[in-house]
Parts: structure tokens; C-alpha cells; sequence
């Protein structure tokens, strides 16, 4: 059986030799790529391309890599967490959510992932594959075409929450579209580089959604090899790191991948990333009930992060180059792991803050559907 092309899997250049290959015009490339990244469900909607080279398509190619195979909503608060199906039969999550200023979509990079950390539903079925170009852009096609009809795959209506106050990001129809991507799903992205460049390099292309890089940001565990290759690569768009600890002992407790760079090590990189960048760095913080949560954390971190000439005075910013995302974790009984007290994560909060390091503390989405990255997953593979 002659194996089908997967157009998506391609770079705009590689698209080009390609048609070149089918006796085609080059700017033919352009018009595909434009069609797909923009939604096309069949080459028929494809209106600019002749009859002929419609069903030659149709006949050698794939549109879409995944399918929908389930979709959680959180009555809480609109969050939609898509579970997807791969032509092979693997698993991959997404997350739709709602803020006042419209849609953002946290997406996944491999199926499965092999950092092993403690407290991740991720990692427990371990790494599958990595996802291509492809599967990682049909997370954010799929997801934006439900976003631009005002429902989803099951016909359930989007937005009803009321946390949408206003859509900052339109379609050329006026129609509303997804302005942020995050890359904090299942996998670790720069385990899987070169695709989850691919797919950035394409998502971002006038030709295809032109999604502003400064609306990317990849999370990664602390791949220093990955952040080096990205500080060159795509500077333009955001980096954070999952940092969880303000010390080895603990990090290491929590992620195994600690063992390869030090707390103090990654602290150090991040700084220089952003005096080469000139983007602030973000440290991502979950807190574990009673392992990381307590205010000797809290001040422990504060003094890593203060720049050497600050005087770190309650008020001012003592580490201006970084940002804290605190997260309260998400619950994942099987792994032992839960959120602190609210109270608890309000006091860590306050006392980075009274430390002069700029945190945020990120509202808690999916609480009811299964929230934590891989729980879905995990759960459809279990019932195998």
C-alpha cells in the first residue's frame, strides 16, 4: 500500500519540492499550506486549486493526523480538555481555555513522555513517540476550528462560562481565533526539537496562521541544550521552566531530570537568557502540600532569584529579568501528590512578593475534569 503524504508534517520549503516533484507550479505550495493551517477539512473547500490536482491530493495525501476522540468540559469554568486519537492508535491531550481576553490552548509535544517526573500523570504509561509536526499543529487546527464555530466536535457550545469578556484575536472574518499557545502538555518539548520547531516555524508563517511569536510559550523541564538552541531559534517567543524547588534535594525528589543540571545552574542560564533576549524568563512553580510550599521555600527561592546588586527592598523588584508562575498543583491521587491550602499558597505568594520577585499565582482551570496533564490519557489507556 502506497503510504499517504501527511502535508502538515512539512515545512513551507520542503511543501514547495514537494509539488515541484508533482509537475506542479511552486506557488501552488503557498495555497495548500494557507488551506491547511488555516482549517481545510477537504480538499474540495480548497476552491483556488484546479479539479485535477484536487483528486491527485485526495489520492496521495492526509488532511487531518488526529481525530477527537473525547472532549471533558469543567462546569466550573468552561475549560475543555480534547483527548485526540493518532492514525496509529496513541493518545494526546489539549487544552481549550477561556480568559477575559479570549482563547489560549495548552498543547502536547510527545505521546507520553520519559522525564519521569513524580508528581506527572504524563510519564506514567512512558514515552510512546514523539508526535510530528503534523499532530502537534492538529491540536491547535482541530481545537481553533470548534473556537471559530462556536461549538465543539459534539455540537456543546463554547464560551458560555462568560470568562471570554473580549476576543482580542479575530480571523480575517472577524471571526473569533486562538491568540496564545502554550506548550505544557504531555511530553517534554524540546525531547521532540526539531518537530516542535517545525510546527512553530509553520504556525507562525504569514502564509499560514501568522500567530504573533510573542503569543508562543514552550515549558520546558530544563533541557539546557533545548533552551540554548531556542535562545537562537526563536527568540521572539516565550520560554519557561519548570522549576518546582528552590533546591536540589527537593527538585531532585520531584524530577529526576534535576540530576542533570543543578537548581542554581538553570537559575543561572535564565539569567543570561534574558540579558541575550531581552524577554523576561519564567519560572514555573507548582506546590505540593507539604514538600515545597512552606515560607523557608519561599525565601530560599527569593534569595536564588535576587540580582546580585539588588537590595531585594520590600516594594521593588528585585529580580526585574524574572517572573514566578506559582501553580497549585493539580490533584493526582495515584501519585500522592495534592495542592496545599489556599491559605498556604496565598502565603507564598505574599512572601515573594514582599521579596520584590514578580509573581503571579495561576487561577485553577479543569478542577472537574481531570485537570493535570496526562489524567485523561491515562485514563482512556487504563480502560484497555
Amino acid at each position: 500500500m502506497e503510504k499517504l503524504e501527511i502535508l502538515k508534517d512539512k515545512p513551507l520549503e520542503e511543501l514547495t519540492e514537494f509539488f515541484v516533484s508533482l509537475g506542479e507550479k511552486p506557488y501552488r505550495a503557498k495555497q495548500v499550506f494557507k488551506w491547511l493551517m488555516n482549517g481545510a477539512r477537504t480538499w474540495d473547500e480548497m476552491t483556488d486549486l484546479s479539479l485535477g490536482l484536487r483528486a491527485k491530493l485526495a489520492g496521495t495525501c492526509v488532511i487531518d493526523s488526529l481525530s477527537v476522540a473525547d472532549i471533558a468540559v469543567s462546569e466550573i469554568d468552561g475549560t475543555r480538555k480534547y483527548l485526540f486519537e493518532t492514525r496509529d492508535g496513541l493518545y494526546v491531550e489539549a487544552v481549550l481555555m477561556e480568559y477575559y481576553y479570549g482563547w489560549s490552548l495548552c498543547i502536547s509535544s510527545q505521546a507520553g513522555c520519559r522525564m519521569g517526573c513524580r508528581f506527572c500523570a504524563s510519564g506514567r504509561h512512558g514515552l510512546q513517540r514523539n508526535l510530528t509536526p503534523a499532530e502537534i499543529a492538529d491540536q491547535y487546527i482541530i481545537c481553533e476550528r470548534d473556537v471559530r464555530n462556536g461549538a465543539d466536535a459534539f455540537g456543546r457550545p463554547l464560551g458560555e462560562s462568560g470568562r471570554v469578556r473580549y476576543v482580542k484575536h479575530t480571523d480575517d472574518e472577524g471571526k473569533s481565533r486562538i491568540g496564545h499557545i502554550v506548550m505544557m502538555g504531555v511530553g517534554e518539548p524540546f525531547d521532540n526539537y526539531e518537530n516542535v520547531m517545525t510546527f512553530l516555524k509553520n504556525i507562525t508563517a504569514p502564509e499560514g496562521r501568522n500567530l504573533g511569536r510573542r503569543q508562543i510559550t514552550v515549558s520546558t523541564c530544563g533541557l539546557t541544550s533545548g533552551m540554548r538552541r531556542f535562545m537562537t531559534d526563536l527568540p521572539q517567543a516565550n520560554l519557561s521552566l519548570s522549576l518546582h524547588a528552590p533546591n536540589d534535594e527537593i527538585r531532585n525528589a520531584l524530577m529526576p531530570v534535576g540530576a542533570r543540571h543543578g537548581v542554581r545552574e538553570l537559575i543561572a542560564f535564565a539569567r543570561e537568557y534574558a540579558r541575550v533576549t531581552g524577554r523576561r524568563f519564567t519560572f514555573e512553580y507548582a506546590l505540593f502540600d507539604g514538600v515545597n510550599d512552606d515560607l523557608r521555600c519561599a525565601d530560599e527561592l527569593a534569595d536564588l532569584l535576587a540580582s546580585e546588586d539588588s537590595s531585594a527592598n520590600a516594594g521593588s523588584s528585585a529580580a526585574p529579568e524574572f517572573h514566578v508562575n506559582l501553580i497549585p498543583a493539580n490533584a493526582v491521587p495515584e501519585l500522592g501528590y495534592a495542592p496545599p491550602p489556599r491559605a498556604r499558597v496565598t502565603a507564598f505568594a505574599e512572601r515573594l512578593l514582599s521579596r520584590g520577585i514578580r509573581t503571579t499565582t495561576r487561577r485553577e482551570l479543569g478542577s472537574d475534569i481531570a485537570a493535570a496533564c496526562g489524567q485523561l490519557r491515562s485514563e482512556k489507556m487504563e480502560t484497555f
